[in-house]
């Protein structure tokens, strides 16, 4: 049985303590964005190999660890700061999908009820085949999902 070298070995201390000190948002970036740890306030990468980096993740009176893989894993040491690169990026585009909205203020407007009871009273079902190929705005479905997040639940 041969045992192979993780090719990131030889770098790998210096990685880590490089991006601990200098790209700490980076790291706290990994746990929010490719983690989905929303409670993170400090991270730390304690291991980093071929095959992805664990880090340390803290807040909310709370600690974890968690891999965040290298997908393909790496398999020279040039390879490791491209991939530490993209997964950052990776990472913030993740974040900014998700980007946290904060409750609307409320509108104090007699009118209110009336339109919102003539919204409800005249909403329809439609079926399948009444759909269009016609897209819709970003925007649009973002603005919905939020709706719908406010929407009162059993809860």
């Amino acid at each position: 049985m041969t045992i192979t070298p993780d090719p990131i070995a030889p770098i790998a201390a210096a990685a880590v303590e490089h991006m601990n000190s200098d790209h700490a948002d980076a790291v706290l970036a990994y746990a929010r964005g490719l983690a989905g740890i929303a409670w993170a306030k400090q991270a730390l990468i304690t291991r980093l190999e071929a095959g992805g980096i664990e880090i340390q993740v803290s807040g909310d009176k709370r600690t974890t660890s968690v891999l965040i893989p290298f997908e393909p894993p790496l398999t020279h040491p040039e390879q490791l700061r491209p991939a530490l690169i993209a997964l950052a990026q990776k990472a913030r585009h993740h974040l900014e999908a998700r980007a946290q909205v904060e409750s609307p203020v409320p509108i104090r407007n007699a009118e209110l009820p009336h339109l919102l009871l003539n919204a409800i009273a005249n909403r329809r079902s439609f079926a399948l085949q009444d759909l269009t190929a016609e897209p819709i705005a970003r925007e649009a479905v973002t603005l919905m999902r939020e709706a719908a997040n406010w929407a009162p639940s059993h809860g």
